[in-house]
């Protein structure tokens, strides 16, 4: 009797075992075109094939998400424009396996957190200087054509007045600007960061994000919390207001091919004790950080090296360490 027992233990051992190695045979692709897309399909085809309530693509990220799984795919198409969202994955169903990751492909995409700035949001301050409250109530930045609005120093009523033309501050929550007149400064196309982050990772496994582009979000692009052997292929991050990127807790993972630039404070934010390996990643403004890494494979993740907060330790196959940016227009971090 207990042989048998034994031998049932055993076998369950073996059956996870190959559950954990292999994935699972119900592994589901889900597909999301903000183009050609509903909600109301199923998301199991790139094309709407007909049927009720409709074989097809969503239009959201968020709702392929709500409906995966573990080591399920998500095939993003980049569709009409930015997808105006969050995408947040957790332990709870979001996780995949060695041989078959939990995987979303960007193709390209860009997800974007920034909000057009309402005309009549402006109401005059003093001189020539206007203000409106965005939707953080810190650390905001203002874009323009793609681009960061300069900032200015300003962190009273005295030196928003010492504001330059076309200069901006955010001080007890409203965002500050100089302008010619309400009626210029109305007329352009001002966008300001809205939504918290891009991509959150919490407690995530085996996680694989491939091709795919972060911007204007209020405070990181991508941040990674707790999450072990995720992998950020080809992943791009830009003007967001606190970090491009950012690493924390006990992470370990993969940063192939990413580039982070042009953001608030940080390009890439990495806290002890996470861990990264780092192939071909390219940090811009005050350095550039590169590798010799080629086609960094799973089985390295666990001999990955630590790095100090605020940038790289210099290492063996990298080049010099990142000197983070510094930037005056951010209140506090999270």
């Amino acid at each position: 009797m207990m042989n048998m027992l034994f031998s049932r233990f055993l076998g369950l051992v073996a059956f996870v075992g190959f559950l954990l190695t292999t994935g699972f045979a119900s592994a589901t692709t889900w597909y999301v075109d903000n183009l050609r897309g509903n909600n109301t399909y199923d998301g199991r085809s790139p094309e709407f094939l007909g049927g009720s309530p409709g074989t097809g693509p969503v239009s959201t990220i968020r709702l392929a998400i709500d409906r995966s799984g573990p080591c399920d795919t998500i095939v993003i198409v980049p569709g009409s424009g930015p997808y105006y969202e969050e995408i947040a994955i957790g332990a709870s169903r979001h996780w995949g396996t060695t041989l078959e990751p939990f995987t979303i492909l960007g193709n390209g995409a860009v997800v974007s957190g920034d909000a057009p700035v309402p005309p009549a949001a402006w109401e005059w301050v003093a001189d020539d200087v206007f203000r409106f409250f965005p939707p953080r109530l810190s650390g905001s930045l203002l874009l323009l054509d793609g681009e960061i609005v300069p900032c200015g120093e300003a962190e009273g009523s005295n030196e928003i007045r010492a504001l330059k033309v076309g200069q901006w501050s955010q001080f007890g929550g409203w965002i500050h600007m100089r302008s010619d007149s309400k009626q210029k400064l109305a007329s352009l196309p001002l966008r300001v960061t809205s939504l918290r982050s891009g991509l959150s990772l919490v407690g995530a496994r085996f996680v694989r994000v491939e091709d795919l582009s972060f911007e204007g979000f209020s405070i990181d692009g991508v941040a990674v919390i707790d999450s072990f052997n995720f992998e950020l292929s080809g992943v791009q991050c830009r003007h967001c207001a606190r970090a491009g990127m950012s690493i924390a807790g006990a992470s370990t993972g993969v940063l192939s091919s990413c580039s982070s630039s042009a953001n608030g404070r940080f390009n890439l934010l990495v806290d002890t004790p996470a861990r990264v390996v780092q192939s071909r990643m390219s940090v811009d403004d005050d350095g550039v950080l590169r590798s010799d890494l080629q086609n960094v494979p799973w089985t390295l993740l666990e001999s990955a090296f630590p790095l100090p907060r605020n940038g790289f330790r210099a290492s063996a196959g990298m080049g010099a360490p990142y000197i983070p940016r510094d930037a005056n227009c951010f209140e506090g971090d999270r």
